[in-house]
């Protein structure tokens, strides 16, 4: 429904994952080219990135052997002249008139022994610029859509949607975490007038980000604990002589962790927490622990891991260390059981049994 964009266009934006206005505004620059270096012609020196502004003196086409194009155009300034040069673009000869003003941003090359620019970017003077004199935004493209048509075409949806946006993040709390207003984010991180502008924009856009995955995960977290949870009670007894079996007590750490888990066992509403500790901080025996209580209140415990060799090292450790539950009041042995993918059918069911 955007002025100009054709279903062949719709289509080619598709295949970048832009559907709506809301894709192509969030459709970020994964960099810049700086053309902020605004020189006289005179000063140009070669393999320079710059920017130059002149009047076209003339402009015109040649053949080349492969059948293609050459157009090259005369600019000139009050210091002196260069010549611009694009390849199979024989169109730019109706578009760049004698007399126009013109500002060009490139490579500087050189071509028999006289200084030229290769292909430039280019637009007329009296344009605000999006493509020339500035920090030009480079954007993930795909076959069919060049850079200069999607920059004329997010400049004009930034223009008139951007301030249309409604910021979901209060005055307030911008403020104090010294964030841009939602329309000068977009703004700025298409078109930045600096590179620190650029930055700030990014900062504001990856705070929104973090800030939607944190509000997903705690709805989640909030219909998770909206569920019946079944509570299991704290056997302190077994619990002890779990704690004496070991050979080594438990670090304040892990038992830190413990008392969290185990308050939270005893509630109606279901557990939702994260164990979170180095390679050999002891995770395992803290899980254990915590599967002793349901154990011991005639329920069941499963502990899932990412990897079949590492199933099999919780399979081991699990069984060692509740092995000798029955000494510890419970009044059934503790079966413990491996299902991983490699389980024949056989055995398969044998274990589903078992559970």
């Amino acid at each position: 429904s955007l002025p100009g964009i054709s279903s062949g266009f719709g289509a080619r934006l598709h295949k970048l994952g832009i559907t709506t206005v809301a894709d192509l505004l969030y459709h970020l620059p994964h960099r810049y080219d700086d053309y902020r270096t605004l020189k006289p012609i005179s000063r140009l020196e070669y393999g320079q990135e710059t920017t130059i502004i002149g009047t076209i003196w003339e402009t015109k086409t040649r053949p080349t052997r492969g059948g293609g194009a050459v157009v090259s155009s005369i600019i000139a300034d009050a210091s002196g002249t260069i010549e611009a040069v694009w390849f199979n673009q024989p169109y730019l000869v109706r578009q760049l008139r004698a007399g126009m003003q013109i500002v060009l941003s490139g490579k500087v090359d050189e071509h028999l022994g006289r200084l030229t620019l290769s292909a430039p970017a280019w637009e007329p003077l009296e344009r605000d610029l999006i493509h020339t004199g500035r920090l030009v935004p480079i954007y993930p493209l795909t076959e069919g859509i060049t850079s200069r048509w999607l920059r004329r075409l997010m400049k004009r949806v930034l223009d008139y949607w951007a301030p249309r946006l409604t910021d979901h993040l209060p005055q307030e709390i911008r403020q104090r975490a010294g964030l841009m207003d939602l329309t000068t984010a977009l703004g700025q991180i298409h078109f930045p007038d600096s590179q620190e502008t650029a930055d700030q924009a990014r900062r504001r856009l990856a705070f929104d980000e973090f800030l939607m995955i944190q509000l997903g995960m705690l709805r989640q977290r909030q219909q998770w604990r909206s569920e019946p949870g079944i509570p299991l009670p704290r056997n302190q007894a077994m619990l002890d002589a779990f704690m004496a079996s070991l050979p080594f007590a438990f670090t304040a750490a892990q038992q830190h962790s413990l008392e969290q888990i185990l308050d939270d066992l005893v509630q109606d509403r279901p557990m939702s927490r994260m164990l979170q500790g180095d390679v050999g901080s002891g995770k395992t025996v803290v899980a254990a622990a915590a599967m002793l209580m349901a154990i011991a209140d005639g329920k069941q415990a499963a502990l899932m891991a990412p990897t079949e060799i590492l199933a099999e090292q919780h399979h081991r450790s699990i069984a060692d260390l509740l092995g000798n539950a029955q000494d510890w009041g419970l009044q059934r042995p503790v079966s413990v059981v491996l299902l991983t993918g490699s389980v024949g059918r056989k055995e398969r069911q044998q274990v589903y049994d078992a559970i």
